[in-house]
């Protein structure tokens, strides 16, 4: 795809509020399940946090549970959603449904381990019939480019999932040449670090930037915003995809 982009555009991505199946441990993937009432809480939150931010453009995945968080978020912004199938969770093949419990079980040792390591190494990792890592990055990193440059300058909301949310971290926030900018890991968390100045010189600051995202890494928790600059998608290499057998 061809980079015209004319003025840098600030992305919120938030993670849609909290399911049966969150609670329960139990891999959703692209089945269709409802927020609780406790989800439904969790998207007035994150609409307050973004009332103020300036939002123009409001996208979301068009599975049940990101489309329900962005209709609530909507109501409050007045701002009518953008409903994409690009920015669904990670299809998991024959993972959806299992436990996270089960995992092991019927997908071998450790497999749950590897899911969750991302390591390069383990980018071509795939439940039975489902998408690999490498597979969702490329699918999510092409939407970014493509609604980055339609909505070129404009201040975007994304309502998307937990492991769409990690991928992005790991894809955007690593990079050495943004180690100067202050991370903004959860702009849900009122604790006084939620937004992290870092040290002076490169190396120090990867090296904390390091740390900080692989601890947000295994906690993306419902409700939770991590603001994103394009500047930072447009940084990453040109993903290509090797399609898993």
């Amino acid at each position: 795809m061809k980079n015209t982009f004319k003025k840098s555009n600030i992305l919120y991505v938030f993670r849609h509020g909290e399911t049966d199946w969150n609670k329960e441990g139990r891999l959703q993937g692209h089945l269709e399940i409802p927020i609780t009432e406790t989800g439904e809480r969790q998207a007035e939150s994150i609409a307050s946090i973004l009332e103020n931010k300036g939002v123009e453009i409001l996208l979301s995945s068009d599975l049940k549970r990101a489309k329900r968080t962005s209709e609530i978020v909507s109501k409050i912004l007045g701002l009518n959603p953008i409903f994409d199938s690009n920015f669904r969770e990670v299809f998991l093949g024959e993972g959806q449904g299992k436990l996270i419990s089960e995992v092991d079980f019927y997908f071998g040792k450790s497999f749950w381990e590897r899911w969750n390591n991302h390591d390069p190494a383990y980018d071509e990792l795939h439940f039975p019939n489902g998408e690999s890592k490498r597979e969702m990055d490329y699918r999510i990193h092409h939407s970014l480019l493509r609604i980055t440059e339609l909505f070129s300058g404009r201040v975007i909301a994304l309502c998307t999932h937990g492991f769409v949310m990690t991928r992005m971290l790991k894809m955007y926030k690593n990079l050495s040449q943004n180690s100067d900018r202050p991370l903004q890991l959860d702009l849900s968390d009122k604790a006084e670090n939620s937004t992290h100045s870092l040290p002076k010189g490169r190396s120090a600051g990867f090296e904390t930037r390091r740390k900080l995202i692989e601890q947000k890494i295994s906690n993306i928790q419902n409700g939770e915003c991590i603001k994103f600059h394009s500047e930072e998608i447009l940084s990453r290499e040109k993903l290509s995809t090797v399609k898993t057998p």
